[in-house]
C-alpha cells in the first residue's frame, strides 16, 4: 500500500469518527497529493501510473468534505465506463469505496478519438525480447495521450493554419504516428539512463527509433530537419547525464556542483524539443516565411520549456530521491544553500519542501505563464488566429492553465484538509 494510500485512508477513518488530526499529518496529506498528481487536481498516481482504488478513496475523502474534484471524477466515470480490462468485481470495489453516485457524467468527459491500432500492429511484429518493453512504455503514453498531444499535434497545427487552397502534400497521420514512436524511444531510454529498468532494454529504444523515422522518411518531409532535432534530444541528454547527477543514499547526499539557469532552461528547452519537427515541416511546406519560421520555432520552444517545466514540477521529490538535478530542485538547492558539499538528507528534504510549499510553487507557476505568455505573442505575430485555435487552446494554454491550478489546488487542498478538525 503507497504512503498517499494509508493517508487518505487514515483521514476518511478520522473524519468519519469525528476525531481530531494533528497539523504535521494535514500538511503531509496536502504534499503527498501535491506531488502524486498527475495534474491539478488529479487524477492521483501510484508509481506514475494512474490508481483506480486510489483515486477512488481520494474522491470519497474529498465528498466527506462537500468539496468536488471533477477531474478525479471524470478519470473514475472514464474507466467504469469504458475500461473494458476491468473485472466485475473491480468495478463492484470501486463502487462500494466511493458508496455515492457521482451525479452526472462528467462535462469534460470524452472519448479518445486517436486510433492506436498502428502501435498494436507494430508490438505484434516484434519478439517478446525487444516487444515487452516497447508494450509497456506504449500503453503508459496512450494512457496520458487522451486529448491527442502526441499523436495529433500536427494534424492540429496544420488545421489551425486553415489553409484550404493548399493542397498539403506530408502525411499528417504517418507524423502522429512518428511523433509517438519518438516519444517512446526516449521514454526508454530516459528509464535506462536513470536506472530505472535494465540497460538491456536500449533495444527496445532503438527498434522504436528506428521506426519513427521510418516513418518520417514514408511522410514526405524535410529530412534534415527531422535529424537535425534528434540530434538536439540527444546532445540534450548527454549534458544532462554529465552535469545535472549527484550522489545520494538514505542518510546523506552529495553535490559538487548545480548547473545555472540558462543551462537548465537549455535543458528544458532540448529535452523534447523533437516533438515540434512536425509543425516546422509542415510550416516549411506551405512556404512559411523564413522569419515566420524562426518565430514559430521560438515559440514551440518556450512550449516545451513550460512543459517540462510543469513536468518538474511534480516530480521534483522524485528526482531529488534519484540524485537528478532539474531546474525546479536546482532553484531549491540553491535556495537553501545545499547547492554544494555533502550534507544530511532527511534534513535537507524537509527544508526544500517547506521552501518549495511556502513560495517556490507559485514562483515557479509564474514562470510557467511567463513562458506560455512569450509563446502566444510570437504566434500571434505569425497569425492572429494562431493564438486563439485548436492547436494553442488544446496544446499550450492548457500548460499555462495547469500551472495556475497547481498553487491553486494546493492552497485549497489545504485549506479544504485543514476543516478536518475544525
Amino acid at each position: 500500500m503507497s504512503s498517499l494510500m494509508r493517508q487518505v485512508i487514515n483521514m476518511t477513518e478520522i473524519l468519519e469518527a469525528n476525531k481530531t488530526v494533528t497539523q504535521n499529518q494535514l500538511t503531509n496529506l496536502v504534499e503527498s497529493l501535491i506531488e502524486s498528481e498527475s495534474q491539478p487536481g488529479g487524477p492521483y498516481l501510484n508509481k506514475n501510473q494512474a490508481d483506480l482504488v486510489l483515486n477512488a478513496r481520494i474522491l470519497k475523502l474529498f465528498h466527506l468534505l462537500n468539496k468536488d474534484l471533477p477531474e478525479v471524477e471524470n478519470y473514475i466515470y472514464d474507466q467504469l465506463s469504458n475500461n473494458t480490462l476491468l473485472s466485475v468485481n473491480e468495478k463492484t470495489n470501486v463502487k462500494k469505496i466511493i458508496n455515492f453516485s457521482i451525479s452526472k457524467e462528467p462535462a469534460l468527459h470524452t472519448k479518445r478519438e486517436y486510433n492506436y491500432s498502428f502501435f498494436n500492429s507494430f508490438v505484434e511484429s516484434l519478439t517478446s525480447e525487444v516487444g515487452t518493453e516497447i508494450d509497456i512504455f506504449g500503453k503508459k503514453i496512450i494512457s496520458v495521450d487522451k486529448f491527442g498531444e502526441i499523436t495529433r499535434f500536427s494534424s492540429s497545427f496544420y488545421e489551425s493554419l486553415n489553409l484550404s487552397n493548399i493542397i498539403l502534400s506530408i502525411d499528417l497521420k504517418k507524423l502522429g504516428e512518428a511523433n509517438f514512436m519518438i516519444w517512446l524511444a526516449y521514454s526508454i531510454y530516459d528509464s535506462v539512463i536513470d536506472g530505472d529498468i535494465n540497460p538491456g532494454a536500449i533495444s527496445s529504444g532503438n527498434v522504436a527509433l528506428r521506426r519513427a523515422l521510418e516513418l518520417y522518411r514514408s511522410s514526405n518531409i524535410d529530412y534534415s530537419t527531422v535529424l537535425e532535432y534528434i540530434d538536439k534530444v540527444d546532445i540534450a541528454n548527454s549534458w544532462e547525464v554529465a552535469h545535472c547527477r549527484f550522489k545520494i543514499n538514505s542518510r546523506e547526499f552529495e553535490i559538487s556542483s548545480v548547473p545555472n539557469r540558462t543551462e537548465l532552461e537549455f535543458l528544458l528547452e532540448n529535452r523534447a524539443i523533437a516533438h515540434i519537427i512536425g509543425p516546422l515541416c509542415i510550416a516549411q511546406e506551405v512556404n512559411m516565411t523564413s522569419n515566420n519560421i524562426k518565430k514559430l520555432e521560438q515559440a514551440l520552444k518556450y512550449y516545451c520549456i513550460a512543459r517540462q517545466l510543469n513536468d518538474d514540477i511534480h516530480d521534483w521529490i522524485e528526482d531529488f530521491n534519484n540524485g537528478r538535478i532539474t531546474f525546479v530542485l536546482a532553484e531549491l538547492l540553491r535556495k537553501t544553500n545545499f547547492a554544494s558539499g555533502k550534507h544530511r538528507n532527511l534534513n535537507a528534504i524537509n527544508i526544500m519542501k517547506k521552501l518549495f510549499y511556502d513560495t517556490e510553487l507559485e514562483k515557479l507557476s509564474k514562470l510557467i505563464e511567463t513562458y506560455i505568455i512569450k509563446s502566444i505573442s510570437l504566434l500571434d505575430q505569425i497569425d492572429s488566429r494562431l493564438s486563439d485555435c485548436i492547436f494553442t487552446t488544446s496544446y499550450i494554454l492548457p500548460i499555462g492553465d495547469s500551472a495556475q491550478k497547481a498553487s491553486k489546488q494546493h492552497k485549497l487542498n489545504k485549506d479544504t484538509v485543514l476543516k478536518i478538525h475544525l
